[in-house]
């Protein structure tokens, strides 16, 4: 099923506002039948079904011409079956995580690109007829197509963006490549926290919710377990057992303070 698409108000102010309103209206259905690339079948009465099924191939054929006249749309053919690519997909629309091509690419060695309306029509009767009709007796007025498809991304060129902005896959146990890093020794010494054994807790640990950094998952892990107090290292623990013991003696000379200056007032 295709997502769902969008039409801007800039889009009026192309050259669609000269054409007919059957070429306005096979533009916007091109849209919603393209897959993230801008493209979709082509074929005359795949169309003709989808978006003027109560009429013939004429109205197809005069749409189509204004749509090509305006370079609005490349039409081509790979092994035998017809397609299209959206000219200004680019300029209209934009996708977030595009999914795979769901037609073959026009940038393909073996897809053939269609110089006139009347080449794409030569297979199908009705629509060639159609076609012959609208040109009266001449080849129509389709115009050459640019070779190089400058205006098409093929999504096998596009350049690895794994590491810095693509989603990063998401995860309740802790990925075996993580690696502790210096910051993370850095800051358990900070915290006092036993490095090695939360370490081997977070390994063991599957996490409710899903994750997606285990750099930040485990600094933040360490922070907890100082907070709370758990997996302090040794010398952690020592220092906090003098800490205690030092306040528990000075309440007991503070509370032994306060008897005596009682029982001296009490004489």
């Amino acid at each position: 099923m295709s997502r769902i698409r969008t039409i801007k108000p800039e889009w009026l102010d192309d050259e669609l506002s000269l054409e007919c309103s059957d070429a306005r209206v096979l533009a916007v259905a091109m849209i919603l039948l393209a897959d993230d690339h801008g493209l979709g079948r082509a074929h005359p009465h795949f169309l003709l079904s989808r978006v003027f099924p109560a009429k013939s191939s004429d109205v197809l054929a005069r749409a189509l011409e204004g749509l090509a006249r305006i370079r609005y749309m490349v039409l081509y053919a790979v092994d035998g079956q017809k397609y299209y690519a959206l000219r200004t997909w680019r300029k209209h629309q934009k996708v977030d995580h595009p999914s795979a091509p769901k037609v073959p690419i026009p940038t393909r060695k073996d897809a053939v690109i269609y110089a006139t309306l009347s080449d794409f029509a030569k297979d199908s009767p009705d629509f060639a007829r159609a076609v012959e009709k609208l040109a009266k007796g001449s080849e129509s007025s389709y115009p050459n197509i640019d070779p190089s498809l400058s205006f098409f991304s093929d999504p096998e060129d596009q350049p690895d963006r794994s590491g810095s902005r693509a989603r990063a896959k998401r995860w309740r146990v802790v990925p075996s490549s993580f690696e502790v890093t210096e910051a993370h020794r850095k800051l358990a010494t900070e915290l006092g926290v036993d490095l090695a054994a939360e370490e081997a807790k977070f390994r063991d640990h599957e996490f409710k919710d899903p994750k997606s950094d285990a750099g930040k998952t485990f600094s933040r892990w360490l922070r907890t377990a100082a907070e709370y107090g758990r997996g302090k290292s040794p010398a952690g623990k020592v220092g906090a057992n003098a800490d205690r013991l030092r306040a528990r003696a000075n309440r007991f000379e503070a509370e032994e303070r306060a008897a005596q200056e009682a029982r001296d007032a009490a004489k």
